[in-house]
């Protein structure tokens, strides 16, 4: 893709310096529709992944009725 990016680098780093010194600066900052489509797919993937082992991932808890 080499001169035919989607990205244009000054705009990633005026991006980045205003996540800087924004005052609640993103853990995670997603540059470029691109990357933005590509996150967005993977949260929808573990999104339907949690939602189907919800109940296994809450059956390991003690048994709080159990336990007095």
């Amino acid at each position: 893709m080499e001169g035919r990016q989607i990205g244009d680098p000054a705009r990633a780093a005026r991006a980045i310096v205003e996540a800087v010194e924004s005052p609640e600066p993103p853990l995670h900052l997603i540059l470029g529709s691109d990357s933005l489509r590509r996150a967005r797919r993977k949260l929808d993937r573990l999104s339907g992944e949690l939602d189907r082992w919800e109940p296994v991932s809450l059956g390991t808890d003690f048994d709080a009725t159990a336990a007095s």
